[in-house]
């Protein structure tokens, strides 16, 4: 498992891009160990979307979601629906986007009660 920059004793600026070359890498230390056929690409919470985009752009046995959201500005709307959340948003991490692309076999977990990610944010 990896930290994101600036949690956990990871360092360094945290953009979208970093967290998507992040978990590239971490792929990449894994695929020099076993083939894609064995790789689990497995996200929760922030990085679900992140897991998405992974399994988009490579091959993997499975992808695992554990309470995923459609998309960063879709959960910001959620809990600020009165203010124009688009401009204010730093990361979109549109998870959506990327199941079209993605092959391999997708499980999703989510609870129907989860307080920070509603469980409608799973429905796609």
């Amino acid at each position: 498992m990896i930290d994101y920059p600036g949690y956990g004793k990871s360092t360094g600026k945290r953009t979208e891009q970093v967290l998507y070359e992040d978990a590239l890498t971490f792929y990449k230390m894994a695929l020099s160990k076993v083939s894609a056929e064995h790789i689990i690409i497995y996200g929760k919470s922030l990085g679900t979307g992140i897991a998405a985009q992974l399994a988009s752009i490579r091959d993997c046995k499975k992808l695992i979601l554990e309470t995923p959201y459609y998309s960063m500005d879709a959960l910001a709307k959620h809990y600020f629906f009165m203010y124009p959340v688009m401009p204010m948003s730093k990361y979109s991490l549109p998870t959506f986007e990327h199941f079209k692309y993605i092959k391999a076999p997708i499980s999703i977990f989510h609870g129907t009660k989860d307080a920070v990610i509603p469980f409608k944010q799973a429905k796609w």
